[in-house]
């Protein structure tokens, strides 16, 4: 619930030979009954991979974010997540100049902290690589 309301992914992976399907019946269930889309992890990396090319400047006054570059560097699937301070956020397609007092707000979800680790979580870990390159070679001397 509380990935939900930071607007946070759910990754789910399960192994046929993990069993327990019926803990993967209730999670789907789940999601449907909340209306959360689902994919696969391929067509999340394909957005990841968008994502991280598009870079904006953007200057914010006069109740007001510019963005200058936007039609150089836009995905027309693209969209702005923009947190109110007093708690509210909107969700809208990016363009040049974005009003902020025009702006559905939606001041519905309860705010969560953000975890103690989230740094930790985002951050490069040389231990996942070391261990990818140590996974490798055992299976070659296998």
């Amino acid at each position: 619930e509380q990935k939900l309301q930071r607007n946070d992914p759910l990754f789910f992976y399960h192994h046929p030979t993990h069993r327990n399907w019926d803990v993967v019946e209730f999670l789907f269930k789940e999601m449907k009954m909340k209306g959360i889309a689902n994919t696969t992890f391929l067509e999340y990396a394909r957005w990841w991979k968008t994502r991280q090319q598009h870079t904006f400047e953007m200057s914010i006054g006069n109740d007001c974010i510019e963005l200058p570059t936007r039609s150089q560097n836009a995905d027309s699937e693209m969209s702005l997540h923009i947190i109110h301070v007093n708690s509210g956020e909107a969700i809208v397609p990016i363009s040049e100049r974005i009003d902020l007092s025009t702006l559905p707000w939606d001041f519905s979800k309860k705010q969560t902290s953000v975890p103690a680790d989230v740094r930790r979580i985002r951050e490069f870990d040389p231990r996942t690589v070391l261990g990818g390159w140590y996974r490798k070679f055992m299976r070659k001397m296998a």
